[in-house]
């Protein structure tokens, strides 16, 4: 296992709550201005700088079910726990 010394986190943690962030991110924005952001702007905000990182949390999240979007669309993510919770 392992830590990172600036929060004595171990690395699935970190990998948490990166995801967390990001996940509440998309949220905010979407419920602010009725459309997802892009994941630049999602960069800027997020403790993650890079927007392949960016990315790769997309698609984990993706995995978990939690979100999905159109490929090769802009501002197409959508949250998969909400439209369910509607149903």
């Amino acid at each position: 296992m392992y830590y990172y010394e600036k929060n004595r986190l171990s690395r699935a943690e970190r990998v948490k709550r990166n995801e967390d962030e990001i996940l509440d991110i998309i949220k905010k924005h979407i419920s602010k201005f009725g459309y997802s952001p892009s994941v630049r702007e999602i960069a800027k905000r997020a403790s993650v700088s890079s927007t392949q990182t960016v990315t790769t949390y997309l698609h984990r999240l993706r995995d978990k079910g939690i979100i999905d979007w159109a490929p090769k669309q802009q501002r197409t993510i959508r949250l998969i726990e909400q439209e369910e919770g509607l149903c």
